[in-house]
């Protein structure tokens, strides 16, 4: 009997997956319910997140809006992998990989404010339809949710 429970529980886990596909970044949010805005009065963010069945990739895509008085255009891609440990659980990281601006004073500024980089750890995710939220309490990359003593969970929505 023990032997055919832990087969059904093993069974289980292994059934159980991150949703593999592309997302795009629909806001970020505190714990506390709060969402946070991406970019700023003169910025626009595009983030995407690829999952496939190990491996994880978030492009985020910074530029000037039109009436900026600046002409930013960058590139952030960040890549890493995952395991599945536990119902909505998983393990992995998300490191930088590159980092592409039109000009190096962006680069230089982007790099010490780096965006959705995480050291390995062990991450929830929750799926409701094409919807896709990931969050980690113990995050590296607080942003303005540490103010408030709270954490983000990043909300995606499948393209």
């Amino acid at each position: 009997m023990k032997f055919l429970f832990t087969l059904l529980f093993i069974a289980s886990i292994a059934n159980a997956s991150l949703p593999q596909g592309n997302y795009v970044l629909k806001k970020i949010q505190c714990s506390n319910g709060e969402d946070l805005k991406l970019g700023g009065k003169f910025m626009l963010y595009d983030v995407s997140f690829d999952i496939t069945d190990v491996d994880i990739k978030m492009t985020a895509i910074a530029k000037s809006a039109k009436w900026a008085p600046f002409k930013l255009d960058c590139t952030q891609v960040n890549v890493g992998k995952y395991s599945l440990i536990g119902d909505n659980q998983y393990e992995g990281y998300l490191a930088v990989d590159t980092v592409n601006c039109n000009a190096k004073a962006w680069e230089s500024i982007l790099r010490k404010q780096l965006f959705g980089v995480e050291e390995q750890g062990v991450f929830t995710y929750e799926v409701d339809g094409e919807e896709l939220k990931i969050s980690n309490p113990d995050t590296v990359t607080p942003y303005s949710c540490k103010k408030t003593g709270s954490y983000p969970i990043y909300i995606y929505t499948k393209k």
